[in-house]
């Protein structure tokens, strides 16, 4: 794969998981899983596998096409700014990576023979794909690669936070149907 496809894509994944985590985020906040809707516990249940699933291609699959490091030009200095900008050390970002790749590995794809699997914080997966976002932005599209890619996480991030909010509480979207509900 050539390089503007793979920083392109990558650059997806990122926007893909911040989606998905914002949407899983909306589902709780809402309380809609708790009233018995099966749709929306499913719903629920799948943001999150999807969330684990895209944010382990670019920081846990390090013989991916997309891992992180296998993306941008200088990795160290990626890995540097990356740990810097989460205020933690290498081994707390590893440790992180181990948990996540355990949930993925032992319920997302195989669910092997383990009873639990807590959901861990998304708080850390939701700023590296938002850092790794923005650092393709800054370091790796000097022949435009991402030109018509979102580049800031947080409008993506209210946008389907919004988006499933307000299908979790079963309201129309006004804002798509020239402000009137359908």
């Amino acid at each position: 794969m050539e390089r503007r496809q793979r920083v392109r894509r990558t650059a997806f994944i990122c926007l893909h998981t911040i989606a998905n985590v914002a949407c899983l985020r909306a589902g709780r906040d809402t309380k809609a899983i708790r009233q018995c809707h099966h749709f929306y516990s499913r719903a629920h249940s799948n943001f999150a596998d999807i969330a684990i699933l895209s944010w382990c291609k670019v920081f846990a699959d390090k013989k991916g096409m997309h891992y992180c490091l296998n993306v941008v030009s200088d990795p160290s200095r990626f890995m540097r700014e990356l740990l810097n900008q989460l205020q933690i050390t290498q081994a707390d970002f590893d440790a992180h990576i181990r948990i996540v790749k355990n949930l993925r590995d032992k319920f997302i794809a195989h669910l092997d023979s383990d009873i639990t699997a807590p959901l861990p914080k998304l708080d850390l997966a939701l700023n590296s794909v938002g850092f790794l976002l923005e650092y393709l932005f800054r370091h790796e599209n000097h022949e435009k690669h991402l030109e018509g890619i979102a580049r800031f996480p947080d409008p993506i991030y209210r946008l389907a936070y919004d988006d499933a909010r307000l299908a979790y509480k079963g309201e129309p979207d006004v804002r798509r149907s020239g402000g009137r509900a359908d």
